[in-house]
């Protein structure tokens, strides 16, 4: 056989020999994989409070995590840890040496933990399945013998942790997710953010779960989870730059004005909002100065490129008439905007070409 050959047959082996060690490594009932599954399903029937979902960006990171996010933590590789089987195994052994070895070693576990305070009732359970028999001494010492050991067994079981990283649709992700046996508990953590072209920084949106096991013979898992605790927070691409106007136009009806002012502009994904102040001052030929002051509310869109379009809506002018009257008239402001800095042109009604504009955080 060819030497070519001999090598690609050598190199596949060794991929199948590695598949076979991968395979081996994970756990066929994967414990915090299916902790973690059951957390969010259970999460996933309410989702955030409408007070976590109070504008439109948070509805629409909150929409991107549950897409795209979520969907993406459960499937990764990470969290393929922890065995069932290995991990209830101490609890198995003592119900087993207690003579209680059908009982599921979750069932037991939340029935000590639901009995903690009165134990009696920890042996009526046990009686209700069979399990002993109150009026009997023996069977009573053995039920309190068990009740005993699974307070002290359950502190030896070992949690199981897992870190995760990922990328997906522009997003990247963090998180971790973690099993507490001892308590029940299964806690997630999953952070996501985005960068925002045109302030720099970035969008996010971050849950954070906790929740308790139950033995649920109803689903092929053989558990669910009550959630405990949870919460979703998201930021917008949010940013607020500021900037002074400052020059000499040229009016429509002639002559050239001297125009000032402030500019505030907020940027929150793609929505802009704010307030354009304008001082203008000009002398007619033979005339005396004229001044004119007016209040702008300022609405747009920022497009994906930075454009930023918006209407300028006058709320209130003042001054002399020509002016007042000019000033009362709605303008519109163009530019680009992009990591905390913006610049482009205001066009009113009266001016013969646009001012200038620039502003940042």
């Amino acid at each position: 056989m060819p030497r070519w050959r001999l090598l690609i047959l050598s190199l596949l082996v060794a991929c199948l020999a590695l598949g076979r060690e991968s395979a081996k490594a994970q756990p066929a009932d994967p414990a915090l994989s299916v902790a973690t599954k059951r957390a969010l399903d259970a999460y996933l029937k309410t989702g955030p409070s409408k007070d976590e979902l109070s504008d439109g960006s948070s509805s629409a990171n909150w929409g991107m995590l549950k897409k795209v996010g979520i969907p993406e933590l459960l499937h990764q590789n990470a969290l393929q840890v922890g065995s069932w089987s290995t991990i209830w195994a101490p609890v198995k052994a003592e119900l087993e040496k207690r003579g209680c070895g059908s009982l599921d070693p979750l069932e037991a576990l939340t029935w000590w933990e639901e009995t903690r305070k009165e134990p009696a009732r920890f042996l009526r359970l046990l009686a209700g399945r069979g399990l002993l028999d109150v009026r009997v001494p023996k069977d009573r010492q053995r039920g309190e013998a068990l009740w005993e050991s699974l307070g002290s067994v359950s502190r030896k079981l070992e949690e199981v942790r897992a870190n995760v990283r990922y990328e997906r649709s522009g997003w990247s992700y963090t998180g971790t997710a973690s099993l507490v046996p001892s308590q029940r508990v299964v806690r997630i953590a999953l952070s996501g953010s985005q960068p925002c072209a045109g302030t720099g920084r970035a969008r996010t949106a971050n849950l954070a779960l906790k929740g308790r096991l139950y033995l649920d013979d109803s689903v092929a898992e053989g558990v669910k989870v009550h959630i405990l605790e949870n919460s979703f927070t998201s930021t917008g691409c949010e940013e607020t730059i500021k900037g002074r106007i400052a020059e000499m136009v040229p009016l429509e009806w002639g002559g050239e004005a001297r125009v000032s002012g402030n500019l505030i502009v907020e940027v929150k994904d793609d929505v802009l909002t704010g307030r354009l102040q304008l001082d203008v001052a000009y002398r007619p030929p033979g005339d005396s100065l004229q001044t004119g002051h007016g209040v702008y509310s300022l609405r747009g869109s920022l497009g994906a490129d930075g454009s930023a379009h918006a209407t300028l809506t006058p709320v209130s002018t003042s001054g002399s008439r020509s002016l007042r009257e000019a000033l009362a008239k709605a303008g519109s402001l163009e530019g680009q905007i992009a990591k905390g800095q913006g610049a482009g042109g205001i066009n009113m009604p009266f001016f013969r070409q646009a001012t200038n504009w620039r502003a940042s955080r």
